[in-house]
């Protein structure tokens, strides 16, 4: 029997159990010529819990390279989508929680810092998402009582994330260096140049950026270069030369060196294969 490339699984309101209004799982073994376009959700906060592989996303001005065991967190009225999770191989769980049906504590959580956006590799908490899924998928009389509980939990547990010493948000120097780095004049951006504009030595940003980023400013600069150029080509008619100037990079020529490098593919390729509606 052939294994399907791609399955998804989809429980919404009303079906689902308060206080879910949404549950599904994903999984997407060798990538689909389809892309998530725009969208916002009006009430609910959308959790995403990458449990194999990677994808891309975005939210408002925002890209997330998300790998393994990593957690999305959206709220409501955020417009968002990906970049082209449809295309690379993955597996994810996502629920969409109703904060007006959760205790006014969880609910003041959701407006606390850092709440909302990336928690990187948390295992335990994406387990929680998948075991909204799983009631959702095999309900039983217990079912109900569960899934208030899981959602709470699953609140708690982000919100404990998010004010968790050992997941500080990054420095301010090194968010400062962010900044500096994805800006568009590429001679002024390098590693060398935003160090010397920060007044630290290269070799000492790039030990506080890999301390804190878990990459190099290099990898982390192209890495999001690349997200932010497969959103463009996708979602945009936006001509190759100019998205490549956009990006900071001096010449279409390099641009689709350094993406076919990345991707596998030419820019005109992979915007040939993404899904624009």
């Amino acid at each position: 029997m052939k294994v399907p490339e791609a399955t998804k699984s989809l429980f919404m309101y009303p079906n689902t159990m308060s206080p879910v209004l949404y549950v599904g799982r994903h999984h997407n073994s060798v990538g689909l010529r389809q892309g998530m376009l725009p969208h916002a959700h009006p009430c609910g906060v959308e959790i995403c819990y990458i449990h194999r592989g990677s994808s891309e996303w975005w939210t408002g001005s925002d890209i997330h390279v998300l790998h393994a065991l990593d957690i999305l967190v959206i709220l409501p009225r955020v417009p968002h989508g990906a970049v082209d999770s449809a295309l690379a191989p993955c597996e994810y769980f996502w629920v969409h929680v109703d904060p007006n049906l959760l205790p006014k504590t969880l609910r003041h959580s959701l407006t606390e810092p850092g709440f909302a956006g990336v928690h990187r590799s948390h295992p335990e908490i994406g387990e929680v998402v998948s075991a909204l899924y799983r009631e959702h998928h095999s309900r039983d009389s217990y079912s109900a009582d569960a899934c208030r509980s899981l959602s709470e939990l699953l609140i708690t547990s982000l919100a404990r994330s998010a004010g968790n010493v050992q997941y500080p948000n990054v420095s301010h120097l090194v968010s400062q260096a962010q900044g500096a780095l994805l800006e568009a004049d590429e001679e002024n951006c390098s590693v060398e140049a935003v160090a010397e504009r920060l007044f630290v030595s290269t070799a000492w940003l790039t030990k506080k950026f890999r301390s804190e980023v878990g990459q190099t400013p290099a990898a982390w600069v192209l890495e999001r270069k690349m997200a932010n150029a497969k959103r463009l080509l996708g979602m945009t008619d936006e001509p190759i030369t100019d998205i490549a100037f956009q990006l900071g990079f001096s010449s279409s020529q390099y641009f689709a060196t350094a993406f076919r490098r990345v991707t596998g593919r030419s820019p005109s390729e992979y915007r040939s294969l993404v899904f624009r509606g």
